[in-house]
């Protein structure tokens, strides 16, 4: 039918994306993929999940933190792990190392979920191979509901220990997420058993996409912007230790989205120094990616990941990788007016400033100074200077065991070509970012206007978002 052809034809679209995307990635990592084939592990998480086990210089393994790399290498026993502890957040939402720096894991999730939610879908997942009556059973009492859910979340820490998760940021407003009288979801900072005190749990309150309809009412200026926090359904209090990093943390209800934003970008570079992170909101797709993103484009911006890409490359990465792939509904939010995704590439401006700056020293608590070593600078002047080229044996491991492989190969002989026309002239901070910032709103706003970009040339910038950021406009 018409339907079963559209449906077909966006899976494919998806699956090169998420093979361009993979290429990209091998070119700075070695990658253990996780299938996640017809959403086996999660519905609205990647066909792949690409995780980063360690960087790679010349071509050769860089390893930093070996016993974490092992576990990110061992796709058999993450698979395992993972079955055993999506049920414990919301969708299935579990979480997903999406960067790696320095022996250290970003990673992302949805909040945790509540027993309604996690034993219905178990019981979905379950009816072919476990009886009705069993399953009936198995959740009739309220003690063998605790039990149920702490078994769960059990399996959830042990997948975040094995990733070195130290810090947990919670950005919902709320302590439990309330709707039509019910509790649709829990989160770690409410629970009174303390199972999750192996970790340093922060509460970070930030406003929900509903909100950024008004940013988008002031033409995305998010300057003096306050957001509402005596409402009653913000329940959530800031959990940030006083004056840390010499901020002061309680009044964070005064400050405008802009001061919000940075400070918390301050907080999430700080704990990165000292151990793994994993970010997460309610489902995970609004403020998650959007910190996510922030995170990795500043982080690109000082050299300490994705080293080798250009700002097309790394534009297209976090598109493609943190908002499409991992379930951003953006038509949604569109139709809405809640454009959170356009809000997170028009605030790169804010971050332009080098007190944003880290470096990979800084990272491994090598120094605390903000400088960066001269043996960075001098690899961040060769990145610049030298227009990059993805890995041509990762194409050729995409064309051998992808049906995606041509239109892949079409999608990386687009970017190769698009980068081999780019001005590769920026050596700052506030230029890669300011590069970045001024390519995505510029095409954004192009397609808005015209609706697509069939005169350009394929190999300009114009013709590399025709073929893909349209493409993935329909398709969100």
């Amino acid at each position: 039918s018409q339907y079963a052809s559209k449906a077909v034809s966006k899976e494919r679209k998806l699956e090169v994306i998420g093979k361009t995307c993979l290429c990209i990635l091998a070119r700075d990592y070695q990658v253990t993929v996780v299938p996640n084939r017809d959403g086996s592990l999660c519905a609205h998480y990647p066909f792949e999940l690409l995780l980063p086990t360690c960087s790679k210089s010349d071509g050769r393994a860089v390893s930093m933190n070996p016993g974490l790399e092992t576990v990110l290498s061992d796709e058999s026993n993450l698979r395992q792990m993972i079955s055993a502890a999506r049920l414990a957040r919301c969708r299935c939402r579990f979480p997903v190392p999406v960067m790696q720096i320095m022996g250290k894991v970003i990673c992302r999730s949805a909040t945790l979920s509540v027993m309604t939610e996690a034993y219905s879908r178990d019981c979905v997942d379950s009816l072919s191979s476990r009886s009705w009556s069993e399953l009936v059973t198995r959740g009739s009492s309220a003690s063998s509901e605790k039990a149920y859910l702490q078994s769960l979340r059990q399996c959830d820490i042990e997948l975040l220990k094995k990733m070195e998760v130290s810090h947990i940021c919670d950005l919902m407003v709320e302590e439990k997420k309330m709707k039509l009288g019910m509790y649709w979801s829990s989160s770690e900072k409410v629970l009174d058993d303390k199972q999750y005190d192996h970790f340093e749990i922060t509460p970070v309150p930030y406003p929900g996409c509903e909100f950024f309809k008004e940013v988008g009412e002031k033409g995305h200026d998010a300057r003096g912007l306050h957001f509402d926090w005596s409402q009653p359904s913000v329940t959530a209090q800031i959990g940030v230790k006083a004056n840390l990093l010499g901020i002061d943390w309680t009044k964070h209800t005064q400050w405008d989205l802009v001061t919000l934003t940075q400070n918390y970008m301050r907080l999430f570079l700080h704990y990165l120094r000292t151990g793994g992170l994993l970010i997460h909101c309610i489902s995970g797709w609004d403020r998650t990616p959007l910190f996510i993103s922030l995170l990795r484009l500043s982080l690109w911006a000082d050299g300490c990941v994705h080293e080798s890409l250009s700002p097309t490359e790394i534009l297209y990465f976090t598109i493609a990788y943190d908002w499409l792939l991992f379930g951003h509904q953006f038509t949604t939010r569109l139709h809405r007016g809640e454009n959170i995704f356009f809000f997170c590439f028009s605030f790169l401006e804010h971050l332009e400033s080098d007190e944003f700056m880290t470096s990979k020293s800084m990272l491994s608590g090598q120094s605390e100074t903000t400088d960066l070593s001269e043996e960075e600078n001098e690899t961040s002047r060769q990145r610049d200077q030298t227009a990059p080229r993805l890995d041509r044996s990762c194409s050729e491991a995409v064309s051998a065991k992808s049906t995606a492989s041509s239109d892949a190969g079409q999608e990386i002989a687009a970017l190769e070509h698009t980068i081999s026309h780019e001005h590769n002239g920026c050596t700052t901070r506030k230029q890669r970012l300011s590069q970045v910032r001024a390519l995505f709103c510029s095409l954004y706003k192009q397609a808005e206007r015209t609706g697509s970009f069939q005169s350009a040339p394929s190999w300009s910038v114009s013709g590399l978002v025709n073929q893909y950021l349209n493409p993935i406009k329909s398709l969100w």
